[in-house]
């Protein structure tokens, strides 16, 4: 970015001025945390675990034949978990917690299990997705020639469609960023021109350069008429906004909403967080990749090394899916019915500049049990030929995708795993670090970007499959968040994201120890304990 360093010193002395929402960089992070709202709620939630926790132990105390009717719940309860369908993964970590404390342990699991709140969202979503069908409809022609070009793509196409009525398109555009700096700037472009519309919803918004600079340009596009609404994940309360930011927002004319904020009750829905990135304007571009709304995705704070991440942006009718991703989330707590039509016919006469291939985006629904994210990635990876390359920050193995990577190896496809050197979470690193010896073993090429962190997700096959998006490699992604992502098949560009894997491995390491890197004895045992309850986590 051009003068970056003298913009962010210059903002740094900024203060609230002419409307726009700006706290001193001092006045965030822990600060907030104790000080404010959050800090509440979490006590309120933890005391409301230490009394259900006690209630327990002290009627464990009471039973006087407790051993036999701990066996009796044990049996009962593993049998339950054991005849469930699901991930193995999952029923192993809830198998051990209820051999640990039967009681505890199985009460906890037929609340997560039962997990009433999460039925009631993913009711709504499924009430939200018949209304969505009626305003996007899949393109037969457009079917039948990618089923011409490759009956494979097609099928995952298809399968991909039936799950979220989000269709494959032909012949939309499409731009890769290798960096986020790149995808800022042109984000802030296409924000600056919008004339209808802007939609984003990101899981981070903090207050920042970054932030600071997004929401001078929102302010100005409301003025001008534009209709402007934001969706942020819950987290972000906790730490990096006020409780009370949406109302500030609302006051600029900016509509806002927050997706399940923290409330001081116990509660599963907590651990479906909304992970997607989605920037969408005037029905005309679309954007969405590993950039959250933050200064380390730009790298102007410097956390843990050079942050590596990339992101895509789409034109076309493409974009239409995005739009509706987001107006889905939007109005899952809302009662009067949306009018989908005046937003997603925004760019019906719009002449884009065509581009050869295949492009369907989509989202993910933790609550519908298809593992869409999962569906697609392990589609490309049973399917590639030649070379798979994969970035990722994390990546926590279920037994399905650890033998689809591992056979391709064995097949003779080259297979590239790109992680960070520097992790961001030390604990979710150690699990990670332990299914390299595998993989190694197999024949996979794992390595480790020395500059810092790699937060990107995407993965690309044989120069002409891809995806980019925000799903991660590791079980909160790919089973427990909403998601989001763009399948390309054919796209001339795919060549940019193939080119950036190939560049990031030049500055990576490649891990050959048969210890998979593992540094120390207590390390590697932490690693393994954590590796067992990974799925929980």
């Amino acid at each position: 970015m051009k003068d970056t360093k003298k913009q962010k010193k210059e903002y740094e002395y900024e203060k609230e001025n002419d409307g726009i929402l700006i706290l001193e960089q001092g006045k965030k992070g822990l600060l907030r945390f104790f000080f404010g709202h959050a800090l509440l709620t979490v006590i309120l939630v933890l005391i409301q675990m230490g009394v259900f926790i006690y209630l327990f132990t002290v009627l464990q105390s009471h039973i006087v034949y407790y051993f036999g009717v701990s066996t009796l719940i044990s049996v009962v309860l593993l049998l339950w978990v054991l005849n469930r369908s699901g991930n193995p993964m999952f029923q192993l970590g809830w198998c051990i917690l209820i051999l640990i404390s039967p009681i505890v342990g199985g009460v906890t699991y037929v609340i997560f299990e039962t997990n009433l709140g999460s039925r009631m969202i993913n009711y709504r979503l499924k009430r939200l997705e018949k209304e969505i069908g009626k305003y996007i409809k899949q393109d037969d022609n457009v079917a039948a020639e990618l089923k011409k070009t490759s009956v494979a793509a097609e099928g995952l196409c298809r399968y991909v469609g039936s799950t979220g009525a989000f269709p494959v398109f032909k012949n939309g555009g499409m731009k890769y960023f290798p960096i986020g700096e790149d995808m800022f700037e042109e984000m802030l472009l296409r924000i600056k021109n919008a004339k209808k519309f802007i939609f984003l919803e990101y899981f981070i918004v903090e207050e920042g350069f970054m932030w600071g600079k997004i929401l001078k340009v929102l302010e100005e596009k409301v003025k001008e008429g534009v209709e402007v609404r934001l969706i942020y994940d819950g987290l972000c309360s906790v730490m990096l906004l006020p409780v009370k930011y949406p109302k500030k927002l609302r006051k600029l004319g900016i509509k806002c909403k927050v997706f399940s904020k923290l409330k001081p009750m116990f509660s599963t829905t907590y651990n479906n967080r909304d992970h997607r990135k989605i920037l969408v304007v005037d029905g005309e571009y679309g954007f969405t990749g590993g950039v959250n709304l933050a200064d380390e995705y730009i790298n102007l704070k410097k956390r843990f090394g050079h942050w590596k991440d990339t992101g895509v942006m789409i034109s076309g009718k493409a974009v239409d899916s995005m739009t509706l991703m987001f107006l889905q989330m939007w109005n899952i707590d809302e009662l009067k019915p949306e009018d989908y039509g005046r937003f997603i016919s925004a760019n019906d006469n719009v002449n884009f500049a065509e581009e050869q291939g295949f492009v369907q985006p989509f989202s993910d629904n933790p609550f519908d049990k298809e593992q869409v994210g999962k569906r697609v990635y392990l589609d490309i990876i049973n399917r590639a030929e030649r070379r798979v390359d994969i970035m990722t920050p994390y990546l926590i193995l279920d037994y399905e995708m650890m033998q689809a990577l591992k056979f391709a190896a064995k097949r003779g496809v080259s297979v590239n795993i790109i992680m960070p050197h520097i992790p961001d979470k030390k604990y979710v690193f150690a699990v990670s670090r332990t299914f390299y010896p595998e993989l190694i073993k197999a024949g996979v090429h794992v390595y480790e970007y020395t500059p810092g962190f790699v937060h990107a997700k995407g993965i690309v096959a044989d120069g002409i499959v891809a995806s980019v998006g925000s799903i991660n490699f590791d079980y909160r992604s790919l089973y427990l968040h909403f998601e989001c992502g763009v399948f390309f098949y054919g796209v001339e560009e795919i060549k940019d994201i193939e080119k950036d894997m190939q560049e990031t491995i030049a500055k990576s390491e490649e891990i050959k120890a048969k210890n998979g890197g593992f540094k120390g004895f207590w390390l590697r045992v932490w690693g393994a304990l954590l590796k067992v309850f990974s799925p929980l986590f």
